[in-house]
């Protein structure tokens, strides 16, 4: 006879066995999948955001993009797959803290105080290294000035994207009114013609 303890036990193991049977179905792998897969876009979405300085132009840009691609994303989960929207928005944010690197750049200089002094310093011969420094600086304000552009470009067209592919899955494409009623009536006449062969008499035997 079992003692209680013994009872006990066996119960104890088939509870852990029910729920590792239980845990490692299917339906419950998948829910594991589904949950770990988002916890890591929040994770994911929480980092890009906080790429960004609280407050500025770029994280309520970018907030307003996140917001179309969660549009997307339930609305159409495999075209928001294949789009890679996710990826275009770490680009995006990306692209945002390059133009306010950039922006705080060329805060820190005033281009036409250098070209003055410059100009100033070409005259002057006896400064070589400060004239070298100033025009290194200019120098550099231009490729900032070029990157910038660069930045600007690539939000443009990130932006526009996201809101076309927002618009098209807002508004998808299908059949006019009118294609969808030639396409009824073509329907009702194979139908007529299926029941009028049904109901026709048949050839009569000869006697």
């Amino acid at each position: 006879m079992m003692t209680v303890g013994s009872l006990a036990l066996v119960a104890f193991v088939v509870c852990v066995l029910g729920m590792y049977i239980v845990m490692n179905t299917r339906p419950a792998r998948a829910l594991r999948a589904t949950r770990a897969a988002r916890r890591a876009k929040r994770a994911r979405r929480d980092a890009r955001e906080r790429s960004l300085p609280n407050g500025s132009i770029g994280r309520d840009r970018l907030a307003e993009l996140t917001r179309l691609v969660d549009e997307v994303e339930d609305t159409d989960p495999a075209l928001a797959d294949r789009m890679d929207l996710e990826a275009l928005l770490d680009r995006y944010a990306s692209l945002m803290l390059g133009q306010e690197r950039v922006r705080q750049a060329l805060a820190m200089s005033d281009r036409g105080q250098l070209q003055r002094l410059r100009d100033a310093l070409r005259i002057d011969h006896g400064h070589a290294k400060r004239l070298e420094l100033c025009e290194r600086r200019l120098r550099c304000i231009d490729k900032c000035i070029e990157r910038a552009d660069s930045y600007a470009d690539e939000v443009a067209i990130i932006e526009d994207l996201v809101r076309l592919i927002a618009q098209r899955v807002a508004c998808p494409d299908g059949p006019s009114a009118e294609e969808v009623l030639d396409l009824r009536l073509f329907e009702l006449e194979i139908e007529e013609e299926s029941d009028a062969q049904f109901n026709a008499p048949g050839d009569q035997p000869l006697h």
